[in-house]
């Protein structure tokens, strides 16, 4: 759903617009570091390209979804910590993951 919403695929679920709100960034809900809150992400114009990301959940669950480049994926458990360390680890589990592939399929798998 958020490959589709985030525009990567045919038949998206958002109108160009709808999408456009939901990544604009000129609006400065908040700010994290170097990124921007935005309609519902947040977000990170960097060299490299846009990185886009959020946390979040609901009581007794732990979600995180992101984007950059190529990859894009979500992960949901079913447990909320105190702290939002998991979310740390999260992210630097799946990047561990991403870079232990050697050959990524040729096909798309959707």
């Amino acid at each position: 759903m958020l490959t589709s919403a985030g525009g990567r695929r045919a038949g998206s679920l958002l109108s160009a617009e709808s999408r456009a709100l939901l990544f604009d960034t000129s609006s400065k809900v908040s700010t994290a570091g170097a990124g921007h809150m935005t309609h519902g992400l947040m977000h990170i114009r960097t060299a490299d390209g846009d990185t886009w990301w959020h946390t979040g959940g609901a009581h007794g669950t732990a979600t995180y979804y992101s984007r950059f480049g190529e990859f894009e994926w979500v992960a949901m458990f079913n447990l909320q910590p105190e702290d939002r360390q998991i979310y740390k680890d999260i992210n630097t589990d799946m990047w561990r993951a991403v870079r232990a592939v050697r050959q990524w399929p040729a096909i798309d798998l959707f």
